[in-house]
């Protein structure tokens, strides 16, 4: 079956049927029409949460929980993808910290629980989705899944850092959580944005 390609640029109205575009060299045109995440905020599909007061993050792999964590239910039929991290101090830290994330998996829902509000990406629109998130919680033992930034001390403070775009590495199946982490006790404010794919 050969495609048809149409070389150099087109234009035309809304309904109209057109071929896909070509470079002289006969590959392929694909450009973005809108912002990255566009698409998928359109639908609905976009979520996030965040501390909305300064919060303790435990230490190391505590299952005495507290931080910023992101808990897809069990059953809920959805795949949560992680999309932007952010952890920003309130606090300079007492002794030498990295920040990461930590992930799990539970057999059954966690306890001991803080809730924080989940908002769509899409500003005004009242849906939640299936993912809930929590500044405390009693979980499953955790394992490190990846590190974010660097050990640093209240003497010698890292540089402010852009939210962290995980790209779709991470995907989190009904039970599992990912969380926030630090190897010694930091204070300050996190958020995370994620998608929501039906199973």
């Amino acid at each position: 079956m050969i495609s048809e390609i149409k070389v150099g640029p087109q234009t035309a109205a809304d309904g109209a049927q057109v071929t896909a575009r070509a470079n002289k060299d006969g590959s392929l045109v694909v450009t973005s029409s809108h912002a990255l995440y566009h698409e998928a905020g359109y639908r609905g599909a976009i979520f996030g949460a965040g501390n909305q007061a300064a919060q303790a993050v435990s230490v190391a792999l505590a299952t005495t929980y507290t931080g910023l964590m992101l808990y897809n239910p069990l059953g809920s039929g959805k795949i949560l993808v992680p999309l932007k991290v952010k952890y920003a101090l309130s606090v300079a830290p007492a002794a030498i910290a990295t920040l990461g994330l930590i992930q799990g998996v539970q057999s059954a829902a966690p306890t001991g629980l803080t809730a924080l509000t989940v908002r769509s990406s899409q500003i005004g629109n009242s849906i939640t989705g299936a993912g809930v998130a929590y500044s405390a919680a009693t979980i499953a033992t955790p394992i490190w899944a990846m590190q974010l930034w660097d050990g640093f001390t209240a003497a010698a403070l890292p540089s402010p850092t852009q939210p962290e775009d995980l790209g779709g590495l991470f995907q989190i199946l009904p039970g599992g959580f990912l969380a926030i982490g630090a190897l010694t006790a930091v204070t300050g404010l996190g958020s995370i944005y994620w998608e929501e794919i039906s199973q």
